[in-house]
């Protein structure tokens, strides 16, 4: 564990801040109680916070996230190699399948999605752009092209939670997996994140074979499943990776 010193001020205004956002706004009784301060502590906080533009408070006096993370968020995304490049191959797999595709990058020992789009039929999934590693395909080719000592100490952090009776909880049964993943270049999410529904998603690598990020695709089982869920579309993600990759490399 990481015994660093922190500042406790600054501790409790970035919990405030994530409890803004888990709440979707909250008065400023609803912000104490949730984060067991004083009312005073967490009046001091909020202000501090609104006189910065990092919080807004609207006409039912409910504290909400402002604006402002929206144009710290595009400030960072943009400054990711792989983003700009995969926007239109992105584009053109949600056009071309009908389905949802996304690019994942790893940061801080979490999955994080920096673009996604989808096609006609694309399944609308409300998950956030945060996105847990080992129950996704995605996730899962990310981690495949990453150092083994630190995956294990990504796992050591968040260990691998039971989202559906197919997540893979048994740790050595999950780096296996991984071993495979990165033998054959694709990875596989058969309903391992949420019943119904399945991925497939390819790591994008550089020309030292260093992992940038993942591009994927799902959908519901009723679409991807047989050799269209097997072969088709990830010879299609797999194809689509390289060309992210000379794109960014060469762009």
């Amino acid at each position: 564990m990481d015994d660093t010193p922190t500042v406790q001020t600054t501790e409790t205004s970035l919990e405030i801040i994530n409890a803004l956002k888990s709440l979707d706004g909250a008065t400023l009784s609803q912000t104490a109680r949730e984060l067991d301060i004083s009312k005073s502590t967490a009046r001091t906080h909020l202000q501090t916070l609104r006189k910065h533009g990092y919080v807004v408070m609207d006409s039912d006096d409910i504290f909400r996230l402002s604006l402002e993370f929206l144009d710290t968020g595009e400030r960072v995304r943009s400054r990711i190699p792989i983003y700009k490049s995969s926007i239109p191959i992105v584009d053109e797999i949600a056009e071309k399948t009908n389905e949802k595709s996304q690019i994942m990058v790893l940061e801080n020992s979490r999955g994080y999605y920096i673009y996604r789009t989808k096609g006609q039929q694309g399944v609308s999934t409300r998950t956030g752009r945060q996105a847990e590693l080992h129950c996704t395909s995605a996730g899962k080719a990310i981690l495949a092209h990453t150092d083994r000592d630190d995956v294990r100490e990504i796992l050591d952090k968040r260990g691998l939670p039971k989202r559906t009776d197919q997540t893979i909880t048994d740790r050595t049964e999950f780096m296996n997996r991984l071993d495979e993943v990165q033998e054959r270049g694709i990875a596989f999410n058969d309903e391992e994140r949420l019943r119904g529904l399945r991925a497939v998603g390819a790591p994008i690598l550089d020309d030292d074979n260093n992992v940038l990020g993942a591009i994927s695709l799902s959908g519901p089982t009723t679409r991807l499943r047989g050799e269209r869920f097997r072969e088709e579309l990830p010879s299609l993600i797999m194809q689509s990776a390289d060309v992210i990759n000379i794109r960014t490399q060469y762009s």
